[in-house]
């Protein structure tokens, strides 16, 4: 069976065990339709949405890089640390 891939329009061959699945020539085309469309795979981003204790600004971080204070930058830190006077690690 064949079909086409989904970046280059390349005709490819597909087992018909795969046929649902497969749907690139290569791991680079691949690669590439996923940078021309990053919304379409936002779904497998394990990233969670928290906000600045400082200024409150949106971050994204990854569940591994959420503490009990976050900050968009170390400038936010220092200036969120003088407000309070204290020292937070």
């Amino acid at each position: 069976m064949f079909k086409k891939c989904l970046n280059c329009n390349k005709d490819i061959y597909v087992k018909p065990s795969q046929f649902e699945r497969k749907k690139y020539c290569s791991r680079k085309c691949k690669g590439e339709y996923q940078s021309k469309n990053p919304i379409a795979f936002s779904h497998l981003s394990k990233k969670k949405l928290i906000h600045c204790d400082n200024c409150g600004n949106e971050l994204q971080r990854k569940p591994s890089s959420i503490f009990d204070k976050n900050y968009c930058n170390k400038e936010c830190k220092y200036e969120h640390q003088r407000k309070i006077g204290s020292t937070i690690n």
